[in-house]
C-alpha cells in the first residue's frame, strides 16, 4: 500500500519543485499540500473506499488550480503550465474515471466530470467521458444529445455525431428532443459544406460545382438529407409542437427554403385549424431578419417591412380565429418587435401605433385581458404629454379590472405625480383601497395613499383605520400607524394605541418590539410598562417557540443592569422551551 501511495506522490513532485521554484507556493504550502494529498492517497487505498473520499481529493486539487491561477496572475507568470496544471488536471481526470467505474449509477459524478473537462477544453477526455456515459445510462436522452452535440461541435466528426443520434434514437424512437437536435445537425453541416465550396469556389460557381460532386455531397448541400431526417421525425413524434420547432430551426437556415415550404404544407395539412400552427406559419417571414442584419437603416426598412407582413398574416388570423389565445399571440409578437427596436426611432414609433390600434380592438371586442392592459399602460406612459390619453386608459383600466393591484397602484401613482384634483385623488385612493383584493402584495398601494394623506395634512388615521380591518395587511399597517404617531403624536398616544392594536387577532410579536424600539428613544422610557408586556407575552402559550422574545426580554433586562432579572429569565426560559429552543436560546443568550 505504502509503495503505491508514495509512487503515486512522486508523479507530482515535478509539479510541486515548479511551484516552489518560482515562488508561486512557499516550501511550508508544498510539505502542506504533500502530506495533504499523501493523507487522500492512503483513503483510497483502502478495501472499503467511499465515495466521499474521492470527492473531497477532487474537490482539493480543484482548489489548488484556483490557488495557481490566482498566484501566476498576481507574478504574472504563465510559463510550465504543462508540467504543473496539467499534471493535476490529468490526476482530476484518473480520480474522476475511478470513482465512475465504482458508482457508475450516480449521475451527479458525471455531470461534475463533464464540466470539469470543458472548464479546461480537454475535448478528447471530454468524448471518452461521454461515450462511457451513453453505455452506462441509454435511457436517458439528454446524455445523447450532449454527445452527439460534442462530436460534432468539438471534435468536427459528422459521421460520429450522425451515429450517436441514430443509435439514441433507437433507444429513444419518440424522443423529441433527439429528432430536433439530429435534424439540426444535418442542417449546420450542411452549411458548412455550401460555405466551404462558397470560399472555394466563389458564390456564383458554386451550382456549377454540383457537376463535378457526388450525388451524396449535393443531396447534402441541398438539405435533402435534413429532409429525410424530417420525415422520419414527424412520422415518429405525432406532436404540433414538435411540428412547430422543426419549422422554426428549418428557418434558421436560408438555403433550405424547399425544407421550410415542405414543412409549411405539411402543417397545413395536418393542422389546419390549429392557431398556434397557423400563428408560427404567420410569423415565418421573421426568419429572414437573420440573414439580413440590422447594422444599416436600409436594413431597419427591410425588417420593417417583414413585420408589417407578419402583422398583416396575423390580423387574418385574428379575424378567423376571435379567441384569446389569438389575441395573445398578436399582442406578444407586437410587443417582442417593438421591445426590439432602438427607443425613438421610426420603426419602434410605427409599431407603437400598432400596438395602441391593437390594444383598442381588443377592447371593443371585449378580448382585452389585464395582461394587455397593463402593457397598454406602459405604452402610454412613455408619452407623458399625452395626459388626455393616459387618463383615458387608467380609467378604462379600474371599470375592466376594479380588483387588480397593478391597474389601481399605477393609476394612483401616476395621479399622484402629476398633482390631480385633491378631492378627485382622495376620492380614486378610496375606492382603489376597497376594490382591490387584500394581500401582501397590494401593501405599496396603502403605503402611497398613507405617504398622500401625510403629504398633504389629510385625516391620515382614517386610512391606517381601514388597512386595519383588512387581516391581510393589518399587521404591516399597524407598524406603519405606530411609527407615523413616534413622528406626529407623544409617548402616551402611541402606548395608547400599542395598547388598542394588541387586541387585535392574528398579530405578531413584531408590534411589541415596535413599541420597545420608539420608547427607547424618549428621555424618560416606560421601563415597568414594557417588563408588563414582557411578561405578559412570555407567559402566553405563543412563547412556547418564540426563541426571540426570550432573546429580547434578556437583553433588555441586561441593558438595565438587572442581573437578578436577566437570570431569572434565562430560568424561566429553559423550562419553558423545548430541548432544541433551549440549545439556541442558550446560544443567542451566551453572545448578548
Amino acid at each position: 500500500m505504502a509503495e503505491r501511495v508514495h509512487l503515486r506522490i512522486e508523479d507530482g513532485l515535478r509539479a510541486s519543485e515548479l511551484l516552489q521554484t518560482y515562488e508561486l507556493f512557499t516550501s511550508k504550502e508544498i510539505s502542506r499540500v504533500l502530506l495533504k494529498r499523501q493523507s487522500y492517497e492512503y483513503k483510497l487505498e483502502k478495501t472499503q473506499k467511499r465515495k466521499r473520499d474521492y470527492i473531497n481529493y477532487i474537490d482539493y486539487l480543484n482548489n489548488i488550480l484556483k490557488l495557481i491561477t490566482i498566484r501566476r496572475k498576481k507574478a504574472n507568470y504563465y510559463d510550465h503550465q504543462e508540467d504543473i496544471e496539467f499534471s493535476i488536471v490529468g490526476k482530476i481526470h484518473s480520480l474522476f474515471t475511478g470513482v465512475c467505474s465504482r458508482y457508475p449509477s450516480d449521475l451527479s459524478l458525471w455531470t461534475t466530470n463533464i464540466d470539469f473537462c470543458l472548464s479546461w477544453k480537454k475535448s478528447i477526455q471530454l468524448g471518452k467521458v461521454l461515450t462511457s456515459m451513453v453505455q452506462v445510462f441509454p435511457s436517458k436522452p439528454e446524455v445523447w444529445i450532449l454527445a452527439g452535440k460534442h462530436e460534432y461541435e468539438a471534435i468536427h466528426s459528422v459521421d460520429s455525431s450522425r451515429r450517436i443520434f441514430l443509435r439514441g434514437l433507437s433507444f429513444h424512437p419518440a424522443n423529441s428532443q433527439i429528432w430536433l437536435e439530429y435534424f439540426r445537425m444535418e442542417l449546420l453541416f450542411a452549411e458548412k459544406l455550401r460555405n466551404r465550396y462558397a470560399v472555394l469556389q466563389g458564390d456564383n460557381a458554386l451550382q456549377s460545382l454540383y457537376d463535378s460532386l457526388d450525388s451524396a455531397t449535393v443531396n447534402i448541400l441541398n438539405a435533402k438529407l435534413a429532409t429525410a431526417v424530417y420525415q422520419q421525425a414527424v412520422c415518429a413524434v405525432t406532436n404540433q409542437q414538435f411540428h412547430i420547432e422543426m419549422l422554426n430551426v428549418s428557418s434558421l437556415f436560408e438555403f433550405a427554403s424547399d425544407l421550410q415550404l415542405e414543412i409549411v404544407k405539411d402543417l397545413y395539412r395536418f393542422y389546419p385549424e390549429s392557431e398556434s400552427v397557423l400563428a408560427a406559419i404567420a410569423t415565418l417571414p421573421m426568419s429572414k431578419e437573420t440573414y439580413i442584419g440590422n447594422e444599416s437603416a436600409e436594413a431597419g426598412y427591410v425588417i420593417l417591412k417583414l413585420e408589417l407582413e407578419c402583422i398583416e398574416n396575423l390580423d387574418v388570423l385574428l379575424k378567423r380565429f376571435n379567441t384569446e389565445a389569438m389575441w395573445q399571440c398578436f399582442h406578444s409578437f407586437v410587443l417582442n418587435r417593438m421591445n426590439s427596436r432602438s427607443s425613438g426611432s421610426q420603426e419602434e414609433r410605427t409599431l407603437i401605433a400598432v400596438a395602441i390600434s391593437l390594444y383598442n380592438s381588443a377592447q371593443q371586442t371585449s378580448m382585452l385581458t389585464e395582461s394587455m392592459l397593463l402593457d397598454w399602460i406602459r405604452l402610454v406612459l412613455r408619452q407623458p404629454n399625452n395626459k388626455s390619453e393616459i387618463q383615458r386608459v387608467f380609467n378604462l383600466g379600474v371599470q375592466l379590472f376594479p380588483q387588480s393591484f397593478d391597474v389601481n397602484f399605477a393609476k394612483i401613482e401616476w395621479e399622484i405625480a402629476n398633482e390631480t384634483e385633491k378631492d378627485l385623488l382622495r376620492r380614486n385612493i378610496c375606492e382603489a383601497l376597497d376594490n382591490v383584493e387584500p394581500s401582501k402584495d397590494c401593501l405599496r398601494l396603502w403605503e402611497a395613499a398613507i405617504q398622500w394623506y401625510i403629504d398633504n395634512n389629510d385625516d391620515v388615521e382614517k386610512v391606517f383605520r381601514m388597512g386595519l380591518d383588512n387581516k391581510e395587511l393589518a399587521e404591516d399597517v399597524s407598524l406603519l400607524y405606530l411609527k407615523w404617531s413616534n413622528e406626529h403624536r407623544s409617548q402616551d398616544y402611541c402606548w395608547s394605541l400599542y395598547n388598542e392594536l394588541k387586541k387585535y387577532d392574528g398579530l405578531s410579536h413584531k408590534i411589541f418590539y415596535c413599541i420597545i424600539d420608539i420608547d427607547v428613544t424618549y428621555n424618560f422610557p416606560k421601563i415597568s410598562a414594557i417588563k408588563g408586556e414582557f411578561d405578559r407575552i412570555t407567559s402566553g402559550l405563543s412563547a412556547r417557540a418564540d426563541v426571540n422574545i426570550w432573546v429580547r426580554y434578556a437583553g433588555f433586562l441586561r441593558s438595565l443592569g438587572d442581573i437578578t432579572g436577566t437570570q431569572s429569565v434565562h430560568w424561566r426560559a429553559t423550562h419553558t422551551l423545548n430541548c432544541q429552543l433551549s440549545e439556541e436560546f442558550v446560544k443567542q443568550y451566551s453572545s448578548l
